[in-house]
């Protein structure tokens, strides 16, 4: 997948090492040690490590700041952003 000009509602919901890389513009490197520091969380009980969609948008919208106890909780309705047209008058 070409990650060049992708929007957010177009990331796949489980992302690779290497999708990570790409989409940050950074070495495979850097995303393993992002993963070390726990700034990015993966999914546990899974052989290979793998990302959500969820865990990378929280690591950018802190700035890199991202603590797994500094996350702030969103809801699944939060994630997939507003819903129009369903509150009738």
């Amino acid at each position: 997948m070409d990650y060049k000009n992708i929007t957010v509602e177009e990331l796949p919901v489980v992302l690779t090492i290497n999708e990570i890389a790409k989409i940050l513009k950074v070495d495979i490197k850097t995303v393993l040690d992002l993963i070390e520091t726990q700034k990015i969380e993966t999914i546990k009980g899974i052989e290979k490590p793998r990302i959500t969609a969820l865990s990378l948008l929280h690591f950018l919208g802190s700035n890199g700041e991202c603590q797994p106890s500094q996350r702030q909780e969103i809801t699944e309705a939060e994630a997939a952003g507003p819903i129009i047209g369903l509150i009738k008058d």
